[in-house]
């Protein structure tokens, strides 16, 4: 036997050494003797045996993306006994981020709740002692006396940008969109517009997205061809006025920047099988596609020679718009063998003369631009 103070038994026989003072009585009973007293002053040593307890404890640490304790966050706990009976428990970290709870040995899973707002992130454990560690909660296995830690984290992405035009002058209320897929595979999709200096910000989970802004054009086709070129777009893939399939880890900040303008380059000519009229027999006709950086909502295109014209008018036709392009299908007569193409938008009249109908198909470019 022997006395200890502030430390952890093993199983076994102990005592506790009391000390009467004088003047004082102390009694021991023994069975169903009401026992002898004895006046101190006087040591009395008290045996007792000690049993270990069959309950182990899993505790941890909720931290913010800045490793700053986050407080009243709710954690799961939830799995068997080892008597096979089912176990669910709740408990909330503290001020300093702690949480603890009392179990007995048994097959555990911890789970904080994740944040209502998905862009504030995901909690992923950092620590996960004695066992193994899935994408949200921490696997334990407890035998008796067990002290398991299960420690998580706020783990958040951030995505930036600014949009400007091409006199580098900040566009305000530009809508953003970031679509993908977190890294647990479930689809997210944030929306935002960007603010007096151009900027925006989204803070999504860790995954794998696509950044893409939005044309501002009232009631425009869902497929309206985008005015922005990608000028920054770290891991992905720079596409016609978006970022797509760009990888975004915990704690990285991704910047993905856009330049917007808008006129057409040229034009794309793909002659198909001739259409049979009534009046003239077959005759052939053109497909006439736009190609540029993008089409503005004041844009006017006419496509003509002597024998056809057409026009198309975003404001008045927004439907005319294609995702590669503004399209107008010429029907051209057998003896027409060019035609002008006029491009009136963003300050500048653009034409492409003698646009040769023939059998051919080609990518023409506008040279002739003239300040309106």
């Amino acid at each position: 036997m022997g006395d200890r103070v502030g430390t952890t038994f093993p199983p076994g026989w102990f005592s506790i050494r009391m000390w009467v003072p004088p003047d004082a009585a102390f009694k021991v009973p023994q069975g169903g003797d009401p026992g002898y007293a004895s006046e101190g002053p006087f040591y009395s040593d008290i045996p007792f045996y000690f049993t270990a307890s069959s309950q182990a404890q899993i505790s941890g640490t909720l931290t913010g993306p800045s490793g700053k304790p986050v407080p009243g966050v709710q954690v799961n706990v939830t799995g068997t006994d080892d008597q096979g009976n089912p176990v669910s428990q709740q408990t909330f970290s503290g001020i300093d981020g702690n949480y603890k709870v009392a179990l007995n040995p048994g097959n555990y899973t911890v789970t904080p709740v994740q944040p209502s707002n998905a862009t504030q992130g995901q909690y992923v454990p950092t620590t996960c002692s004695g066992a193994r560690s899935t994408h949200r909660g921490c696997a334990i296995t407890l035998s008796a006396g067990d002290q398991a830690i299960a420690d998580f984290k706020l783990g958040a992405a951030t995505v930036t940008g600014v949009i400007v035009d091409e006199a580098g002058k900040a566009q305000q209320g530009v809508a953003v969109n970031l679509m993908g897929k977190n890294d647990q595979g479930e689809p997210v999709s944030q929306h935002t517009t960007t603010g007096e200096d151009g900027k925006y910000t989204f803070v999504p989970s860790p995954g794998t997205y696509t950044v893409s802004p939005v044309v501002p054009f009232q009631g425009q086709a869902e497929d309206y061809a985008n005015g922005f070129k990608t000028t920054s777009c770290p891991g992905g893939t720079p596409g016609d006025g978006e970022c797509r399939n760009m990888p975004v880890p915990t704690d990285v900040t991704a910047t993905v920047d856009f330049v917007y303008g808008c006129g057409v380059e040229g034009v794309r000519l793909h002659n198909v099988e001739p259409m049979v009229d009534s009046k003239f027999g077959a005759i052939p006709y053109s497909t006439v596609t736009l190609i540029g950086k993008g089409f503005c909502p004041d844009m006017k295109v006419d496509f003509g020679n002597d024998l056809a014209e057409t026009t198309v008018d975003t404001l008045k036709d927004p439907l005319a718009i294609t995702e590669k392009g503004a399209r107008a299908e010429v029907v051209v007569a057998r003896l027409a063998t060019t035609g002008t193409v006029t491009v009136i938008s963003d300050g500048q009249n653009a034409t492409l003369d003698n646009v040769p109908i023939d059998s051919d198909s080609r990518t023409l470019g506008i040279e002739n631009r003239e300040p309106l």
